[in-house]
């Protein structure tokens, strides 16, 4: 058992106990990238991980991470086919999903070509009112005119370069 002391005002100074299962969760809780848990310490006796630790906190990341993607992929559905009744003539899947790298912070994005009279901020919200994005997503919405004067642009080249097109009318 180990000592953490508080910074919180109202019990400024007063220790609080821990233990490595709190440590372990509060890891995963506040992971947002993944380093070699081999050279993680526990900060709090500045000793090595115990194994079970380790081991533990690995399985809990990938399950996390199994979890978060497949939220992620259900998302890409869904979106997807609500995006095709709206009207939207391609939706292309671009990103860490696409690139197999997915990982506890990853989000949904998406490049939607829809032929509509809105203009590209009233047709953006619309697209995110209409689909109400259940996830992070970053939804890009561009006429069929725009895209073709964007295609050049190293964001919209690598999107349609790499991306997987999951929808074309």
């Amino acid at each position: 058992m180990a000592t953490l002391y508080s910074h919180h005002s109202a019990i400024a100074g007063a220790p609080i106990p821990v233990t490595m299962d709190t440590v372990i969760h509060l890891v995963v809780d506040c992971a947002m990238f993944i380093v070699p848990l081999e050279n993680v310490y526990c900060p709090l006796d500045d000793s090595k991980m115990p194994q079970h630790a380790t081991t533990t906190l690995q399985d809990l990341l990938r399950q996390r991470r199994e979890a978060h993607c497949q939220a992620l992929w259900q998302e890409v559905a869904r979106l997807t086919k609500d995006a095709r009744a709206l009207g939207v003539q391609r939706v292309i899947l671009f990103g860490s999903l696409v690139w197999g790298n997915p990982g506890l912070t990853s989000d949904v994005d998406l490049l939607l070509i829809w032929d509509t009279p809105l203009g590209f901020l009233e047709r953006t919200a619309e697209v995110y009112r209409r689909l109400q994005p259940q996830v992070a997503a970053d939804l890009f919405v561009y006429t069929p005119d725009e895209l073709t004067r964007m295609a050049h642009t190293p964001f919209v080249r690598r999107a349609l370069a790499e991306g997987r097109v999951l929808y074309a009318a």
